[in-house]
């Protein structure tokens, strides 16, 4: 087996920026890596009586010419004779958008184009479709998305992490990441943050219902944490002591939570019995009112 775990592969220029010697049998992990601005992806290459298997797992692909991924494939193979070369693409990103599939996929061969061998699940493409290559229906499995901006952050200053709100958080595939053993992403934060797996190599920290820093308004002076909450306490904090009613609303305008808090500048409430979801906060303080969001875990 060949490891090749977190690491960031840039600006390289030959014909592929990660390769591998053919072997008899031969597995590479491909896991947490950023390709970025090179010449080309992965390729690998099986000859007859060999078995290849390149399992590439939560990377981010972006901007890495035509030959995106590269493998060989012909009618002789077949698990049985040993004489195989297979892909597993999970949980991916792969913004290509200076290529088309026959050669984001290419099973090196000019004259017969396919996509027999290749397995892509829990993946965001810039392809648009998944259709028009043999064995592409075959090859494009579940928990795809195509054709959408997977929102990075600033690609011009090679900040590929995902923006809270992007597509391709928590949709990726929690029995791929568990398998894999990946309990850390690209940066060395927690892998599986908000319970689903994002894509890429970056796992976002932040949810997309978040309000700024935990703020409940700066002129108000409030602030509240944890946000998200995971058992439901939530902690309101003043700069002075007050009190006052905390009314919090469900996203229907529901009124599902409403306490008189007594005098004090620290409150904390346990709200556990909530259900998951998003929540506006607002908290009377006279003659302060203050506004927010709150997640439910």
């Amino acid at each position: 087996m060949t490891p090749n775990s977190s690491a960031l592969f840039s600006l390289n220029h030959p014909s592929r920026s990660f390769k591998y010697a053919r072997g008899y049998k031969t597995t590479t992990e491909v896991e947490n890596c950023l390709f970025a601005n090179n010449g080309g992806g992965v390729s690998a290459l099986s000859r007859q009586n060999n078995y290849t298997k390149t399992n590439i797992t939560n990377c981010t692909f972006y901007n890495n010419n035509e030959y995106v991924f590269v493998k060989n494939w012909d009618t002789l193979s077949n698990p049985i004779t040993g004489y195989h070369n297979d892909f597993f693409i999970d949980n991916c990103v792969v913004w290509e958008t200076e290529t088309d599939m026959v050669k984001m996929f290419y099973n090196n061969n000019p004259d017969n184009f396919t996509m027999y061998g290749f397995h892509i699940d829990h993946t965001l493409l810039s392809l648009s479709d998944s259709t028009g290559i043999p064995g592409s229906l075959e090859a494009f499995e579940d928990g795809l998305i195509f054709g959408q901006y997977p929102e990075f952050v600033d690609t011009a200053s090679h900040d590929f992490r995902l923006k809270p709100c992007s597509p391709a958080v928590n949709k990726g595939n929690n029995a791929v990441a568990l398998a894999a053993g990946l309990t850390s992403d690209l940066d060395g934060n927690t892998r599986i943050r908000y319970g689903t797996v994002d894509m890429g190599a970056y796992e976002q920290q932040d949810s997309c219902a978040m309000v700024g820093a935990f703020e409940m308004g700066d002129e108000t002076g409030f602030r509240f944490w944890p946000n998200p909450s995971v058992d439901g306490l939530l902690h309101i904090q003043g700069e002075d002591a007050f009190e006052g009613a905390v009314r919090l609303f469900d996203l229907n305008g529901r009124e599902v939570y409403n306490r008189h808090v007594s005098k004090a500048s620290l409150h904390n409430l346990q709200l556990g019995h909530l259900a998951p979801g998003v929540y506006h906060i607002r908290l009377e303080a006279p003659p302060k009112v203050a506004m927010g969001q709150w997640l439910r875990l």
